[in-house]
């Protein structure tokens, strides 16, 4: 097993546990829940709606959690199917050179995964505690700084794989044979 291989499936082991982590919350705190818990706040913390603990309040960040998580397995899967900017260069890569700009995809797709998978958690987590504390415990901009990595994540990625993207392609060229030598 190479190195990108193993750093992938622990990313990937790490992935579950968050996802499952979004079941157990709910189930752990349901008892000491009161009937109506605090579903959205304002810019202050405050909560300035309410639903019944029994209904999508509870159980709607974890359905949704599981979704995007099952949809980021799916895609990465299938990383020739991965939407980026240089998508065409890569097709037309050697296909033996295509896997580490695949590597680099499904690394990335699974950072993001990680952290909208630690974002849900927080919201979750600030939804039960507000309903004992009576506003959100964790500060808004923490909540925005989560709900915004991942478009930093991609930004930083992006770059990376497009480096390697060049270097593959100078080693095909250097590996191809020239038109005289046909």
């Amino acid at each position: 097993m190479d190195e990108s291989t193993g750093s992938i499936r622990w990313l990937v082991v790490i992935h579950l546990a968050l996802m499952l982590c979004l079941w157990l919350l709910p189930l752990m705190m349901y008892q000491d829940l009161p009937d109506t818990v605090a579903i959205h706040f304002d810019a202050h913390g405050e909560p300035d709606s309410y639903a019944a603990k029994t209904s999508w309040s509870l159980w709607g960040l974890p359905l949704v959690g599981a979704g995007l998580g099952l949809m980021f397995l799916v895609i990465i899967r299938f990383p020739r199917a991965m939407n980026h900017p240089r998508q065409r260069e890569v097709a037309q890569l050697p296909e033996h050179l295509r896997p580490q700009v695949y590597a680099i995809l499904i690394q990335m797709m699974l950072v993001v995964a990680l952290v909208v998978d630690v974002l849900f958690l927080v919201i979750e987590y600030g939804i039960f505690a507000s309903a004992k504390s009576g506003h959100l415990t964790q500060s808004v901009p923490v909540i925005l700084a989560l709900a915004a990595l991942p478009i930093v994540l991609i930004i930083y990625y992006l770059p990376r794989i497009g480096r390697t993207i060049d270097r593959l392609k100078r080693i095909a060229d250097t590996n191809s044979p020239s038109p005289a030598q046909h």
